[in-house]
């Protein structure tokens, strides 16, 4: 009997070492899985972060070439603006020097003492350009009537008037001041 006690007692005790194994398996399973669990959490945020910082570069180095192709671009339509008004205003200032050698001009110079009468009376100053000065050798008694004077300030053509504080300009020089400014504001900026 004592050898069944024994036989009962070693069998218990192999009983209760085979649930304690199995338990003990079952939590080394757990815990195995969860530090996989864990390290492969890492792993796919250690990724994510790679993969966040690589398309942070990427961003930056697009962002990079489309600054400095629209840098490009917009120094290439600021040149090519400068050029079309070159153009333009060369292409206007050649008009205006053909027609200061022209018969209209002394036309123009005539007319434009005759509005200067008109507006300030007699006794006016008026400014032309040097070469413009014979001109007026056509014009009866302007000489006796205002004081006319040459100015190296006009360079295109024209006539300016004074009389105390009050200016006439009637020269190509402030008229082509104007349109390059009318030009700029209304044109220019459309030209993209």
């Amino acid at each position: 009997m004592a050898e069944k006690s024994t036989s009962r007692f070693l069998h218990s005790i192999d009983k209760f070492a085979r649930k304690k194994k199995l338990k003990l398996a079952e939590e080394i399973k757990q815990i195995e899985a969860e530090s996989f669990k864990k390290e492969e959490r890492k792993i796919i945020e250690n990724a994510r972060l790679l993969m966040m910082l690589e398309l942070a570069n990427v961003k930056n180095k697009i962002a990079m070439q489309v600054y400095k192709v629209r840098i490009s671009s917009k120094q290439k339509i600021f040149d090519l603006k400068n050029k079309i008004q070159k153009e333009i205003f060369d292409a206007c200032e050649l008009r205006i020097k053909d027609f200061t050698e022209s018969p209209e001009y002394v036309k123009y110079i005539e007319n434009a003492i005759k509005k200067s009468e008109q507006k300030l009376g007699d006794n006016l100053e008026f400014f032309l350009r040097k070469q413009d000065l014979s001109l007026l050798n056509s014009i009866e008694n302007i000489t006796a009537r205002h004081n006319i004077k040459s100015s190296t300030k006009i360079k295109k053509g024209g006539i300016l008037c004074f009389k105390n504080n009050c200016v006439l300009d009637f020269t190509f020089d402030s008229r082509i001041l104007e349109q390059k400014r009318w030009f700029l504001k209304n044109c220019m900026s459309k030209l993209v």
